[in-house]
């Protein structure tokens, strides 16, 4: 079970270094109000592609709703974290 699973304290981590093997920013210039388009020059279609790989990580779905919803690391992380739980 990975971490993001099982304990949410350690979920900003293990989202952060996800984001930063993605990107190649350092963590240092992530936060919850980084925005993947604007402050780490995403498209939306990498957006997509990076969630699409986290859905298969951590075996969940996102809605499309939700999908239209993210654009920071913040929500990302709200709704990662809500779909984990509804598996728990």
């Amino acid at each position: 079970m990975d971490i993001l699973k099982k304990d949410y304290r350690n979920s900003e981590k293990e989202l952060f270094d996800l984001i930063c093997q993605r990107t190649g920013v350092a963590v240092e210039k992530i936060s919850f109000q980084t925005d993947f388009e604007h402050d780490l020059n995403l498209s939306r279609e990498e957006l997509m592609d990076f969630i699409v790989n986290l859905e298969e990580k951590y075996n969940i779905s996102f809605s499309e709703e939700n999908l239209e919803k993210i654009q920071t690391v913040g929500e990302l992380k709200e709704i990662l974290l809500d779909r984990l739980d509804l598996i728990s």
